[in-house]
């Protein structure tokens, strides 16, 4: 699925980047969480994270607007206090760790919960919703790039 990106989304993510990575108030280890799912190393051709409430409740944890895709459906950058939920729920303790159920319980079509559609949009202008084996896929990045290396001497 394709997304047509807001014209002020390129700004407000630099912007809002600097502003978590500044926020002395944000633990550390959730400003490096909140950085490295800027990142998302484990996505080819990532551009962004997007993500849009299912639930008319959830919309108070959305920032500003990323992009309207081509189904029709509005995506939006997370705001501080959902990235501070999703240290503590999926990124235990403190934004260290990873729970790849946990993402799918909250994040994803068939979870449990399914508070918000989480996705990346990629480089070449697609929106990538996803499901549980992304997450998987995180979490094996987050324990080989974190954990392992926490281990070493």
């Amino acid at each position: 699925m394709r997304i047509e990106v807001a014209r002020v989304a390129a700004a407000l993510l630099q912007q809002r980047r600097g502003e978590f990575m500044r926020d002395v108030s944000l633990p550390l280890s959730v400003r490096g969480m909140i950085s490295v799912h800027l990142e998302s190393a484990w996505i080819p051709g990532f551009w962004s994270v997007a993500i849009r409430a299912v639930k008319p409740s959830s919309e108070r944890y959305l920032d500003f607007p990323i992009g309207f895709a081509e189904d029709g459906t509005s995506w939006y950058f997370p705001s501080r206090q959902w990235w501070l939920a999703h240290a503590q729920a999926s990124h235990p303790p403190d934004g260290s760790g990873c729970d790849a159920d946990v993402h799918t319980r909250f994040l994803a079509s068939d979870g449990s919960v399914h508070e918000f559609d989480y996705a990346a949009v990629l480089v070449d202008g697609k929106l990538k919703v996803l499901g549980h084996n992304d997450f998987a896929a995180e979490c094996f990045f987050w324990q080989h790039a974190f954990v392992a290396s926490e281990a070493r001497p």
